[in-house]
């Protein structure tokens, strides 16, 4: 599933990793520059558990994955700009 909220690209799928209350939804936030991305994986880390660092993914975008100290996953990006 996917929306957009408040200018940034929300998106929903399940899980690959075993679920329990909590952890059964993985959130996809897709800000607009690398900087939104980095700042929003910044601050949902805070208490967390950062499972794989924000880094270059093979596409040409940031990419990385967190549990936030609620026990919610995260997956932030930002957009792939068109050449």
């Amino acid at each position: 599933m996917s929306l957009v909220a408040g200018g940034v690209n929300l998106f929903m799928s399940d899980s690959f990793e075993p679920i329990h209350y909590g952890n059964n939804i993985n959130l996809s936030l897709e800000f607009a520059t690398e900087d939104e991305a980095r700042e929003a994986f910044a601050k949902l880390a805070e208490g967390g558990n950062v499972k794989y660092p924000l880094e270059l993914a093979f596409w040409g975008a940031l990419h990385g994955q967190l549990e936030d100290k609620f026990g919610v996953l995260w997956m932030i990006t930002n957009e792939v700009k068109a050449n």
